[in-house]
């Protein structure tokens, strides 16, 4: 069967247990000095998981000279600890994002604010976000939620303070976009001083959804290139002057550093050093960081 300019043809590989894998890898040149540990290690992640990491160290199937399973798994790590500090870190902001919506938004219409149509963007953002709300599957689990409909005839939903604990961060993110942009502003600006531009800051936290999917799900993130850019932010400078790219885990690293710079549980910038610091052997340029720097935009 032709599809486009290609070809499809069936998929024959064969299945191959791990004592093959090894076998395998070793054909391709990989440098296996510890087999007990390379099928200790196969028996727990998967060959394709690891396969993502370990095109990096190959020309087509060949390994590069040198490179050893070791390696590989030292990269594999690296990434582990680092989605583990973007994870806790987006969660940071992820609850912020919730107080910060409710605080604005409750304390300036009331606890039902969502009903209000003159809240949004328009009539369809406003349309958009009861449905939102009202499909949520995790209201109908939620304990507080349930005593709520059981004790309160109306409004149909509860307050705003209990439905954004429940909230998905993707959910989340479309509810910020649909508001305001009068009242997204200040809500922006009650995260970050430095920055309060409405579309970017509803950017960024669609952009972090994204991440915290990626991070949660376990896929590579090291040198992940974005498929969602991040919006420029005009008015912060040390954006352009650090040359941060828009589709990079250093833009990434970046707003998070931001959104986090004056929360009291997070120390994400130093964190992030000790992290390059313990792995100091990644080449960092493939996430786009300068490495003699803390996070790529600080001297």
């Amino acid at each position: 069967m032709r599809i486009g300019s290609l070809e499809k043809i069936k998929y024959n590989k064969p299945v191959l247990n791990v004592e093959e894998q090894i076998e395998l890898l070793k054909s391709r040149g990989l440098i296996i000095k510890d087999e007990k540990f390379a099928q200790n290690i196969l028996n727990n992640i998967t060959y394709y998981r690891l396969s993502a990491y370990m095109k990096f160290f190959q020309d087509k199937d060949e390994f590069n000279p040198d490179t050893s399973f070791e390696d590989i798994i030292y990269l594999y790590n690296f990434d582990k600890e680092l989605k583990s500090l973007v994870f806790e870190s987006i969660r940071l902001i992820e609850i912020s994002i919730r107080t910060k919506i409710c605080l604005v938004m409750c304390n300036k219409y009331g606890s039902h604010w969502f009903y209000n149509s003159d809240c949004y963007k328009s009539e369809n953002y406003y349309n958009k976000t009861l449905t939102i709300l009202e499909n949520e599957c995790s209201l109908q689990k939620d304990t507080f939620i349930k005593y709520y409909c059981e004790k309160y005839s109306e409004p149909k939903l509860p307050p705003f303070w209990m439905i954004a604990e429940v909230l998905s961060m993707g959910s989340l993110s479309k509810v910020l976009t649909n508001i305001n942009r009068k009242d997204v502003k200040i809500i922006a600006k009650s995260i970050s001083e430095e920055y309060y531009f409405a579309p970017v800051i509803e950017n960024w936290i669609h952009v972090l959804a994204s991440i915290r999917n990626i991070c949660a799900h376990h896929s590579r993130l090291w040198n992940r290139e974005l498929k969602i850019k991040l919006a420029k932010p005009e008015k912060i400078p040390e954006w352009k002057q650090a040359g941060i790219m828009s589709n990079k885990l250093s833009g990434v690293c970046f707003v998070i550093s931001l959104l986090l710079k004056n929360h009291p549980c997070s120390n994400f910038d130093c964190e992030l050093k000790e992290l390059f610091e313990k792995y100091n052997k990644i080449d960092f340029s493939k996430m786009e960081f300068n490495k003699k720097k803390n996070a790529g935009w600080e001297d």
